[in-house]
């Protein structure tokens, strides 16, 4: 083969092809070689491949001597040496076009491809062969030179891995490499003088749309992505462009066809996996939400037929009362939850079978398979696939997921899905957790609401009681008393000693019932009084209330121990009475002693302000520190400590009241102490306002 042959038959090439010497000296070069080794094409002859490379001479001598010693393809790998630094790597396909045992030196043939995929490469090189078609004026010569080359041609172009097919302008094959009974399944007998049509049925709509119509000059077209038709009927995807060349004054089309069928392979796959990806994501986002279980369980069905495709997808959770898979969620083409398959028995159609067993069932061909009971359903919407998986939880069924798909389910697919279903089991179950908790909690809330307002009630109706049992006694016990007085002024020089003690003891009984009516209206009356929050000194109101107890403490030696007392929230007249109720405690069960001690002190505790009075007199048995803030309740005699019982009882029913606690700690002839909280009292930012936290 001359250059000349060579440039003829590599100007018609889409990717880079030379013809070296088995030295290296360069020969010949089409214009993608050019590009691709940086030549320039008055000078390329003059150049060496040894230098336009990075790769060690040594390597490229040998892999040019292996080329020269065979006609057989050998392999290699060719680093380009670019000015802008870049080092691209091209696949080497050599072979001799005459080889050195014939006529030293050998010739060879360089075909480079480049390494990594570039999506726009064909575009790139079929413009290549529409700008070197244009120069091409010379056809007979060319197509001379063509009959004359042909079986180097045919060594060119079978060195090809696209499928290269020549028509006429009349769409009939006229000539095709091996590669395109590899891509299309014919014998190269099989194609010749058939119509395009057979092994493209759509190409005429690439050529109208491409405008790829015979006209004055050549040309080459875009690539374009169709369906190719095998032998055995199967359709593949394929990428074409043409290029337009004239021969014995007939135009000519040569196509490079390319099966992309790995390439759609892999962008579907991955594509899939980016759905699966974000289908797992979003399950395990929306079973992660405080939603209700029918509407989370409708989401995911929801995203399981946007992101597989599905033509719907359903999920049954298992009632185990019944043993009946219910049908909480459905989208796609059936978006009801009624009819047939709304409850079904566990071993019942496909959805029961596949609980029972606790076994998925896949399948790709839906038609005939026996678990599919409506095959007329089935053929009329097209359906070819069916996925359906158990909800287990510890080897327990908690339901079922199923869908149906008019697409054949890869096996990552079906992975994916496994993974959904398990997600979607461990949400049914914290669901139904959270459902539990949910009822429980409600259940709680009614019941605390309604034995609230029993107790309230109770409490209204004690309170009612109280005060109409107190207000009806005043009357009868003042009558008691004064007649008792009168009697006594009136007889008592004609009674005895004894009668006079009757008389005296009926007018003390009558003055402490008398007592014990007004402490009981007071105690009744707090419970309904309204309370009239403000900021109160403590320290102040404790002051004022010892200065109030010394009347009754003139002769006794008391020693008063006050700590820091701060501001609090509360109402006045209410926080005095509990203050007064303590301290007066205090100096009563204190008398005993030569010298009384009572201390009023303070702490923080948390959010509250803890009061204390505690004093050294005679204490009280823990035991019975349950009585102390009852209703009449009394750890001492009357006789030796005079009172009613109910003013510790007024403390807690007012401190309670303020959203506070009461409580005692004492001991026998150790004294006692008394506690009770309030919230604490803070500053408001917004003009100046006050603010406390009280419980009602």
């Amino acid at each position: 083969m001359t250059s000349e042959q060579f440039m003829q038959l590599a100007r018609l090439m889409p990717e880079p092809m030379l013809l070296v010497s088995d030295e290296g000296r360069i020969l010949a070069a089409n214009p993608p070689a050019l590009e691709a080794l940086e030549l320039e094409e008055e000078a390329y002859r003059e150049a060496n491949l040894l230098d336009k490379v990075s790769n060690p001479p040594e390597k490229i001598r040998e892999y040019l001597g292996a080329c020269a010693e065979s006609r057989q393809i050998v392999l290699g790998a060719l680093c380009s040496r670019r000015s802008d630094g870049s080092n691209p790597v091209f696949r080497c396909e050599g072979a001799a076009v005459r080889p050195r045992t014939e006529e030293p030196p050998a010739i060879l043939l360089l075909r480079l491809k480049p390494r990594e995929p570039g999506g726009g490469r064909l575009a790139e090189l079929n413009k290549k062969i529409e700008d070197l078609s244009r120069e091409v004026s010379e056809r007979r010569r060319m197509e001379e030179a063509l009959r004359a080359s042909e079986e180097q041609y045919r060594t060119v172009t079978e060195t090809a891995s696209d499928a290269i097919i020549t028509i006429d302008q009349e769409g009939s094959i006229i000539f095709v490499n091996r590669a395109a009974g590899k891509v299309f399944g014919y014998g190269p007998e099989e194609m010749i003088r058939q119509k395009l049509s057979l092994l493209m049925p759509d190409y005429h709509r690439y050529v109208e749309v491409a405008s790829a119509v015979i006209g004055d000059a050549p040309a080459a077209r875009e690539p374009v992505e169709l369906s190719g038709l095998h032998k055995s009927g199967r359709e593949i995807p394929i990428e074409l462009s043409f290029g337009e060349f004239e021969r014995g004054g007939r135009h000519m089309f040569t196509a490079i066809v390319r099966d992309i069928s790995e390439r759609k392979r892999a962008q579907e796959a991955l594509i899939m996996r980016v759905h699966e990806a974000a289908l797992g994501a979003e399950i395990g986002a929306v079973m992660a939400e405080t939603d209700i279980l029918t509407n989370t369980l409708q989401r995911c069905t929801e995203a399981i037929v946007r992101h597989l495709n599905a033509a719907f997808a359903r999920i049954w959770t298992l009632n185990q009362a019944e043993n009946v898979l219910e049908l909480k969620a459905s989208a796609g083409m059936y978006t009801h939850l009624d009819g047939g398959h709304s409850r079904v028995p566990v071993g019942k159609f496909k959805i029961g079978l596949i609980a029972q067993e606790c076994l998925p069932h896949f399948t790709n061909s839906v038609i005939g398979d026996p678990r599919v009971g409506n095959q007329e359903w089935a053929k009329r919407e097209g359906m070819v696939s069916f996925a359906g998986y158990p909800l287990t939880i510890e080897e327990r069924v908690v339901g079922v997921l199923a869908m149906f798909s008019r697409e054949k389910l890869r096996d990552h697919t079906a992975n994916a899905l496994a993974s959904v279903a398990n997600i979607l089991a461990q949400g049914i179950k914290r669901k139904w957790v959270e459902e539990e908790f949910r009822q429980l909690n409600e259940s709680l809330e009614r019941r605390i609401l309604e034995r609230t307002a029993q107790l309230e009630e109770a409490n209204r109706e004690l309170e009612s009681f109280s005060y109409s049992v107190s207000h009806d006694l005043r009357a009868p016990l003042r009558h008691v008393s004064g007649f008792a007085e009168l009697l006594q002024k009136r007889a008592a020089s004609s009674l005895d000693e004894s009668s006079l003690r009757y008389l005296k003891t009926i007018s003390e009984s009558a003055r402490y019932a008398g007592t014990l009516v007004d402490d009981l209206l007071a105690f009744s009356r707090m419970g309904r009084a309204e309370m009239r929050r403000s900021l109160v000194r403590s320290d102040a109101m404790v002051r004022e209330v010892i200065e109030e107890l010394s009347i009754d403490t003139r002769d006794r030696a008391i020693s008063w121990v006050l700590g820091e007392l701060p501001e609090v929230q509360a109402d006045p007249a209410m926080l005095r009475l509990v203050f007064r109720n303590l301290l007066s405690n205090a100096v009563k069960y204190t008398r005993d002693r030569a010298e009384a001690r009572i201390e009023v002190g303070s702490r923080a505790e948390g959010d509250e302000t803890v009061f204390f009075v505690r004093d050294n007199g005679i204490g009280f048995d823990m035991k019975y520190v349950d009585k102390l803030f009852g209703v009449f309740q009394r750890l001492h005699s009357a006789e030796r400590f005079e009172g009613t019982g109910i003013g510790l009882a007024n403390v807690r029913r007012i401190v309670v009241r303020h959203g506070g606690r009461a409580w005692a700690e004492g001991a026998l002839d150790a004294g006692a102490t008394f506690y009770f909280s309030l919230s604490i009292y803070r500053e408001q930012g917004d003009h100046g306002r006050t603010e406390a936290n009280p419980a009602c």
